[in-house]
């Protein structure tokens, strides 16, 4: 750090968790994120200069505390050696991944191959001739109103995952890609579907992994 006061600040925040040393509102996010590589050098006994430290500022930087947070607490329990700054990258991306197809196959359903927005509408009304309530009435029936669904739009996909699905369909566009994944992936398969045993779980895996992959070559 370029400063005493700067490093009396690090070694102050050695011992916090990584949740705590992420919410420290004396320290900006690059602070953060030196004094979360610090801990981990002090856990792992490892020294590291002040030009690969900087590195790590400027890697991590872009993404939000909380990620980092569990980033830093997931290669701290999991990997024994200290870590390289690609391990704790290599989880924040999978994160986003994960986070960011969930919203494609769950989209797929709802909005469809041309990825569109949902109109406001409203289901029918019925009548209620059971309940006691109904029964008392003077028409001997209640109209239970339908339930109102407001308007959805469709969510905005990162360009990353535009680009992704369109390696994915193999044609450069997002819709052949969302064609492969309504066509193959197991979470569209329905009743009519045969599949023999163990299949669901591997053909799942395998598009993720494709799938990932080519998130990766994408672009931010």
């Amino acid at each position: 750090m370029s400063t005493e006061m700067e490093k009396s600040q690090l070694k102050s925040t050695t011992l916090l968790s990584y949740a705590a040393l992420f919410q420290t509102p004396m320290l900006p996010i690059d602070r953060q994120i030196a004094a979360a590589t610090v801990r981990l050098q002090t856990v792992k006994e490892r020294k590291l200069n002040e030009s690969i430290l900087a590195t790590w500022v400027e890697q991590l930087t872009p993404y939000a505390p909380e990620k980092l947070a569990h980033a830093f607490n997931r290669v701290e329990r999991e990997i024994r050696a200290f870590p390289d700054i690609a391990d704790v990258i290599g989880i924040l991306q999978r994160d986003e991944f994960d986070a960011e197809f969930a919203v494609v196959l769950n989209g797929l359903r709802r909005h469809g191959l041309e990825w569109e927005d949902r109109e406001a509408w409203k289901e029918d009304d019925k009548r209620d001739w059971k309940s006691a309530a109904a029964k008392a009435s003077p028409d001997g029936f209640l109209v239970i109103i339908g339930k109102f669904h407001p308007a959805e739009p469709a969510p905005v996909l990162s360009a990353r995952m535009e680009q992704a699905l369109g390696r994915f369909g193999r044609t450069g566009t997002r819709i052949d890609g969302l064609k492969r994944l309504k066509r193959d992936h197991p979470a569209y398969w329905d009743s009519d579907t045969s599949w023999e045993t163990g299949q669901h779980g591997k053909q799942a895996d395998a598009i993720d992994r494709e799938m990932y992959a080519a998130w990766l070559r994408s672009v931010e």
